[in-house]
């Protein structure tokens, strides 16, 4: 892989992430994230 295409991912990945649904999208999984780390710490319990 070159450097140029490196940085044309980056590029595009910088641009999902400032999009509203690139956000929504991030913000969902950080959500399923914490509730699947909450109900594995509740099955400990």
């Amino acid at each position: 892989m070159s450097i140029l295409s490196v940085m044309n991912v980056c590029e595009r990945h910088y641009r999902f992430n400032n999009s509203a649904l690139g956000k929504a999208i991030i913000a969902t999984l950080n959500v399923t994230a914490k509730k699947i780390v909450s109900s594995k710490e509740n099955l400990r319990h």
